[in-house]
């Protein structure tokens, strides 16, 4: 999915790229505003993002819109990393 809506009702609250259970040995999620800034960063794989700018500290929460994301993962089990890049969509 490309879209989620993070208002706690408990359906589709949160964006996970590779989703829950996958194996790191290596991980780095980041999300990005569209002028580039970087509104999330985790280096936990089970880590979802809610919608919240984990860089400025606190609960900040990013506005509606479409927000780009990479993922670069190495698994227990590869030789190399890989990366994925995309968009999502956030729907209050």
């Amino acid at each position: 999915p490309n879209a989620f809506t993070p208002d706690n009702d408990g359906v589709n609250d949160s964006f996970l790229p590779l989703g829950q259970g996958y194996a790191a040995y290596e991980y780095e999620f980041i999300v990005f505003s569209r002028w580039g800034e970087v509104v999330f960063r985790s280096n936990d794989p089970n880590e979802p993002w809610i919608g919240q700018n984990n860089q400025i500290g606190g609960d900040h929460y990013v506005e509606d819109g479409v927000y780009m994301y990479s993922v670069t993962a190495l698994g227990y089990h590869e030789l190399s990393p890989q990366s994925f890049r995309g968009s999502v969509t956030i729907v209050r």
